[in-house]
């Protein structure tokens, strides 16, 4: 039979492996980094709020990349991206910032604000 401490430490391990993945994730309400701007997923995200500011405002941007963003885990995620843009001028990029919330049940984008920051 094993030693009384050796059944603490496969305790403790267990519990060590369950609340790591648990603390990986944002705390509700509050904002992280998004990891990875490039991913497929906030890419998608990034494309919408251009797509979705070119039918409100009858513009013509075009999405080059996104920069930097953040989340935010609410009754859904809301996602604060930089997006650079270009407006087809042959003139550089410019860097928006895109507000979207994304509504989990049923699923779906909202582009909340959409303005240019820098260029």
């Amino acid at each position: 039979m094993a030693p009384k401490s050796l059944h603490i430490l496969f305790a403790s391990l267990s519990l060590l492996a369950i609340a790591l993945p648990i603390s990986a994730h944002p705390l509700v309400g509050g904002w992280s980094p998004i990891a990875d701007p490039n991913s497929p997923e906030i890419v998608e995200i990034a494309k919408f709020a251009v797509a979705a500011h070119n039918k409100q405002a009858q513009a013509s941007l075009a999405f080059v990349s996104v920069v930097n963003g953040e989340s935010q885990v609410v009754s859904g995620i809301n996602y604060r991206l930089l997006i650079s843009v270009s407006d087809g001028s042959g003139a550089a990029p410019k860097i928006y910032s895109a507000a979207v919330y994304a509504k989990v049940a049923p699923i779906s984008l909202e582009l909340t604000s959409f303005e240019q920051i820098e260029g």
